[in-house]
């Protein structure tokens, strides 16, 4: 009975499509299975811990790239430590400035000065770790530069600048809810 068990569980593992297996005995070694569950990223995304990303070449503007994620079920790539910036640049082609999903939440210095230069990604991921240019983020004297490249100049750092501007892109999705695991955030 726990053979056949174990075989409709692995059934049912299987048919959800996503997913990874991997059986273990428990650690006293006897005859338990336990079954691991990892979600896998889709095809030509890469992972990197319990994320999946994909570098995208084609130039866009900051808006478009970050609904082109959003139609993927994904956001533009959100940075949370330097390990995470150093992948990403790991996925583009040595100095490509490219889109990540950082973003001024006040567009313009005029409407409310004091409240320029707070930035936010667009996964709602908080802002708590960059890797600014020396000099940046210097948001020009009217406000437009509202967007963050990452991968700008030989130093590979970031920079602030419009929106307007065409430039390839990363997505990034999460491989498990973050609202479920607060730990991911």
């Amino acid at each position: 009975m726990a053979m056949l068990k174990s075989c409709l569980l692995l059934f049912i593992i299987f048919s959800m499509g996503n997913t990874e297996v991997t059986i273990t005995r428990d650690v006293n070694g006897l005859d338990g299975l336990d079954v691991d569950l990892a979600r896998r990223c889709p095809d030509t995304w890469i992972k990197s811990g319990l994320r999946c990303y994909k570098f995208f070449s084609h130039p866009a503007k900051w808006i478009t790239a970050e609904r082109n994620c959003q139609r993927l079920g994904a956001n533009l790539a959100s940075v949370r430590k330097k390990q995470e910036n150093d992948f990403l640049l790991s996925l583009l082609p040595s100095s490509t400035p490219t889109w990540v999903g950082a973003h001024d939440a006040i567009v313009s210095s005029n409407v409310c000065p004091t409240l320029n230069g707070h930035w936010m990604w667009s996964d709602g991921t908080v802002f708590s770790y960059s890797h600014w240019c020396a000099g940046e983020p210097n948001s020009n004297p009217h406000g437009y530069y509202s967007c963050v490249e990452i991968s700008y100049s030989s130093n590979r750092c970031w920079n602030d600048i419009g929106c307007f501007y065409s430039k390839p892109y990363i997505c990034v999705k999460e491989l498990r809810d973050r609202h479920a695991d607060p730990q991911l955030l």
